[in-house]
């Protein structure tokens, strides 16, 4: 892309990582970096809890399932 759409698109990309990492740097001159660490990973393991949660209903399916024998003569 050239011009003025390759401008735009790299703002749209761009924007919301520079926005994220002013606002990071905002909050370590407020928030104990700790708390921001620990709120952090809770963001990344509360989506995994979820997905795993999700997927468990599944799982004890797949092992419920039993292959029917052969097929008696």
């Amino acid at each position: 892309m050239q011009g003025r759409t390759g401008a735009a698109a790299n703002l749209l990309l761009n924007l919301p990582q520079v926005m994220a990492a002013l606002a990071a740097a905002a909050l370590i001159g407020f928030v104990d970096c700790r708390l921001l660490i620990l709120t952090a990973a809770a963001g990344c393991l509360l989506p995994a809890a979820c997905c795993l949660l999700s997927i468990l209903p599944m799982l004890s399916k797949a092992g419920r399932r039993t292959a029917d024998g052969p097929a008696s003569a």
